[in-house]
């Protein structure tokens, strides 16, 4: 638009020197036509003025007309300067509205960009959180898997012991198999022993029965 303003004020300067040099030009050449003719004359002379006379107002014409066609080339160079400056106008106000779009973009995208560092700082701080969380959480499975390797421990000394006491109660259940085996051999032999003496028992009270009827009937006689 400066550029604009520039080459039309240039060509303003320019035209109106130039308009004004052709125009004293030509009211020169008029006037010079005009001056030659007297002022004091004789007849033929005041009909060679009135010649003059009208060849002056043929010229001023002549100068009217050059003025005409030159004020036309004017206007014409004026209108595509004119359009030349509407196009500059136009092509300044879509760069002011561009401009002005571009700062309302710069605008919205700051306002994005701080709501984003915003939403950054707070999933910093939650991952911050969670980071302790798991930490946590590290300790707390560090301390269960220490407990489960003292339960471990403690399951493999029971797991021992129990060995141990199931051995030893396999052997006082063999023992204890083999006293029952010996105390129903000792308890079949005494029984045996008590037929035996029974028997024994009985053989005698028939012994002592026939001694004692021998005895009586030895008696008797």
């Amino acid at each position: 638009m400066n550029e604009s303003n520039q080459n039309f004020n240039s060509f303003d300067a320019e035209a109106t020197v130039s308009h004004q040099n052709h125009s004293q030009e030509l009211v020169r050449e008029s006037t010079m036509s005009n001056n030659d003719s007297p002022q004091h004359c004789s007849p033929q002379k005041a009909a060679s003025a009135e010649n003059e006379s009208l060849t002056g107002i043929m010229n001023w014409q002549r100068v009217a007309h050059k003025l005409r066609e030159y004020n036309r080339k004017l206007l014409k160079k004026v209108n595509r300067l004119e359009e030349e400056l509407a196009e500059i106008d136009n092509k300044f106000n879509k760069y002011v509205e561009k401009s002005r779009n571009s700062d309302m973009l710069l605008a919205r995208q700051a306002e994005e960009l701080e709501s984003y560092q915003e939403q950054v700082a707070l999933l910093m701080q939650q991952l911050a959180g969670s980071q302790q969380q798991i930490e946590n959480q590290e300790l707390l499975i560090k301390q269960v898997s220490n407990q489960h390797e003292v339960s471990l421990q403690q399951t493999a000394q029971l797991e021992r012991e129990c060995t141990l006491l199931q051995e030893k109660y396999n052997q006082k259940a063999f023992e204890l198999a083999t006293k029952e085996q010996e105390s129903q051999k000792l308890q079949s032999e005494l029984s045996q022993q008590q037929h035996s003496v029974l028997q024994q028992e009985a053989q005698l009270k028939s012994y002592q029965e026939a001694t004692s009827r021998k005895e009586k009937a030895v008696s008797r006689n």
